[in-house]
């Protein structure tokens, strides 16, 4: 394993933890804060691997123990997420978690516990949740990662140390996807541009062949909402929402590429014409900034923004979509790129 510990970028909150490591002073828990695709999950299988490697210098990534975690095989180490068909974390999941923390390590040395999303927990997981942090067993550490921190209690966030883990530069990621995954020069860009800092995000793209055809027809059904008038606006919404928790998530993913194009534009709105995720849309970005004023394009950015969380937040998608899709402003004119 390298000396980021698998990690693309944040090296900062990696010597953080190998610092603790060296010196014997780790924390019996760890909040990993960040937004989703960064690597915090990442960061804490290493962590896993990290109290529990065979080499003088861990994580090795080669040892039993580092490969057996690696592939979810480890028994002291345990993985809490937010069940399928569910939106939170129930108190059901962290009784089972008390329970096998309470056992002594059967295999390595330490009992490693992740809970991702920690900030799905509901009220009654997270008050059984505090009872194990305040009197944690001395064989065991947990690991909590979260990209909204304030939803956790703030007592949680009191006995947790936190490692808070960023975006990571655009021409880092671009190394990255070139030296360590062999992505050509061009796709590397699209794709850590697309990214938006964020690793996770890059390399999912990276292994989807359809990925970025999603996001053209993304950017081409934007395109086509914003020339339509009223009536039309809500024809062409309609087909873009469905039922279940994977149409609500590609209905995420989708704001998300309009977000990027709304935000390109804003950029150019304002003189800056570098950084851009979809610079090939310069010439719409053009004619957006000369048909716009910074108000409505402010205004559009917010309203995207604004149906994510909603849609986040377990709104109707097809009623968000249809408040969003009306409040955009219109762009006639617009050319495939």
């Amino acid at each position: 394993m390298t000396a980021t510990w698998g990690l693309i970028g944040n090296g900062s909150a990696v010597a953080a933890l190998r610092h603790s490591l060296t010196q014997d002073r780790l924390a019996h828990a760890y909040l990993l804060v960040g937004p989703d695709g960064v690597g915090k999950a990442t960061l804490a299988r290493a962590l896993a691997q990290a109290v529990n490697c065979l080499q003088p210098d861990p994580p090795c990534g080669e040892c039993t123990q580092c490969r057996r975690i690696a592939n979810g095989l480890h028994p002291d180490v345990t993985v809490v997420t937010v069940e399928a068909g569910k939106r939170e974390i129930g108190i059901h999941l962290i009784r089972e978690l008390q329970f096998s923390l309470s056992l002594l390590p059967f295999e390595g040395r330490t009992r490693v516990t992740i809970i991702h999303d920690a900030d799905r927990l509901t009220t009654e997981a997270s008050n059984a949740l505090l009872k194990t942090l305040e009197e944690p067993p001395p064989h065991v550490v947990l690991a909590l990662t979260c990209h909204d921190e304030e939803a956790l209690l703030p007592t949680i966030r009191s006995r947790c140390r936190r490692v808070a883990l960023n975006p990571v530069a655009t021409a880092e990621l671009v190394q990255a996807l070139e030296t360590a995954h062999g992505v050509d020069r061009e796709l590397a860009g699209t794709l850590a541009r697309h990214a938006r800092g964020l690793p996770g995000r890059a390399l999912a793209a990276m292994a989807d062949p359809e990925a970025l055809a999603g996001v053209s027809r993304s950017i081409a059904q934007l395109r086509a909402l914003v020339a339509a008038d009223t009536p039309q606006r809500l024809e062409l919404a309609a087909p873009l929402t469905g039922g279940g928790g994977a149409a609500r998530e590609g209905l995420l993913a989708l704001l998300r590429v309009w977000l990027d194009w709304w935000r390109d534009l804003l950029l150019v709105k304002t003189g800056c014409s570098s950084g851009l995720v979809f610079a090939a849309e310069m010439p719409n970005y053009e004619h957006g900034a000369a048909a716009l004023g910074l108000p409505d394009i402010r205004r559009a950015v917010a309203a995207i923004y604004g149906a994510s969380r909603q849609i986040d937040l377990n709104v109707n998608p097809r009623l968000a979509l249809d408040v969003l899709v009306l409040r955009l402003p219109k762009v006639p004119g617009l050319t495939p790129t």
